[in-house]
């Protein structure tokens, strides 16, 4: 009888640490119950997440269909874009950051999300600190990492080397784009040049627009396929795509195979270009 009592007092306890732990308490109990097992919790006893109450203010305001969707939650960046989106209190507000992708409708809730750097005044993500791109006008955010990496575009202004020659101009004056004729290029299938450090970088950079009135980007992925650690998306046609682009609402394959049936489908208004 001792032995049944124990054995029902322990599985009680459980049930308890079990609904604790499905409404995302934290366990401060001590290690005792933070020790016990997980019994698991069924989907309607979890918390919904910043990416679920995100999509559930799309389509309370109508931008997108019912169906699956995935959105970029990958960093704090895209962490606090999700955040903020669900935050917002006019649809209007909603569809200038996710369809227009204009956050300034967001700002002060970007900035305050933000836990990591300060330049001007102003909170950058942690994701941005160190990756290979000046946020910062004198480059603070990357000087820490590797201030050798960073070159002078004159008049206080310094960009990454990665930024020098990449075909993109990020110095006001110019600068890093305009003596690059002899910069080291790599041949892409469909017949492109991009620059030589834009190859297995990570992200698809050899690309074309299709024919058509869609103006729509096709990355052959030749610049990325064959890099260790690949892992892109195969339209079916010869052009691949980053894996966060699967059921975002977004076409980007010619073909849309990247938006199955069971997506959700994008309503946004059609922005004149």
């Amino acid at each position: 009888m001792h032995r049944q009592k124990q054995g029902g007092r322990l599985g009680f306890r459980q049930a308890i640490v079990h609904c604790w732990r499905c409404l995302g308490w934290p366990l401060v109990a001590g290690p005792l119950l933070a020790s016990w097992p997980s019994l698991g919790c069924a989907s309607n006893d979890l918390p919904a997440s910043v990416e679920d109450k995100a999509v559930a203010r799309l389509k309370a305001c109508g931008l997108v269909t019912s169906g699956k969707l995935l959105l970029p939650h990958q960093g704090e960046r895209a962490q606090c874009q999700l955040q903020c989106l669900a935050k917002l209190r006019s649809c209007a507000d909603v569809e200038t950051a996710f369809c227009r992708q204009d956050w300034q409708v967001a700002n002060d809730c970007l900035h305050a999300c933000y836990s990591s750097h300060i330049c001007a005044g102003v909170r950058i993500p942690s994701d941005a600190l160190c990756d290979g791109r000046v946020d910062c006008l004198r480059g603070t955010d990357e000087a820490a990492c590797d201030p050798d990496s960073l070159k002078d575009c004159k008049e206080g202004e310094v960009v990454h080397s990665s930024q020098w020659c990449d075909d993109h101009i990020d110095c006001a004056t110019h600068n890093d784009e305009l003596f690059c004729d002899d910069a080291p290029r790599f041949s892409c299938k469909n017949g492109t040049t991009i620059p030589a450090q834009k190859e297995c970088d990570g992200e698809l950079d050899c690309a074309v627009f299709a024919n058509g009135p869609s103006y729509q980007l096709i990355h052959d992925g030749s610049d990325e396929v064959h890099c260790p650690g690949a892992d892109f998306f195969a339209c079916g046609d010869g052009s691949y795509l980053e894996k966060n682009k699967l059921c975002d609402s977004h076409n980007d394959c010619a073909g849309g195979q990247d938006e199955p049936i069971d997506c959700a489908a994008n309503t946004c208004p059609i922005i004149p270009q």
